[in-house]
């Protein structure tokens, strides 16, 4: 008796463990950022939500990427392989 009661512990803790482990290991959904500078440059940031990001380009004057300063023109969302990205053109 004692013995399957020790098999029903280390049963309930390996399935805790499992659980833990499947919560960890989910990837996260991220958005990916394309900033299309005016020199046709580009640099690359990710989110974890759109929601962030959106509100904040219609709302300021300016964005400063690498120490230079740029205006917001147009954003377009694309969709491939690799899931959702938006790609956001400045002046």
């Amino acid at each position: 008796m004692i013995y399957l009661a020790w098999f029903g512990i280390i049963g309930l803790i390996s399935l805790v463990l499992v659980m833990i482990f499947k919560i960890h290991t989910r990837k996260k959904l991220q958005f990916k950022i394309i900033w299309l500078l005016p020199d046709e440059s580009i640099h690359e940031t990710t989110v974890q939500s759109i929601d962030e990001i959106l509100p904040l380009l219609h709302s300021v004057q300016k964005i400063s990427i690498h120490n230079l300063s740029y205006r917001y023109r147009e954003s377009e969302l694309m969709i491939d392989e690799d899931g959702f990205s938006l790609a956001v053109s400045l002046k």
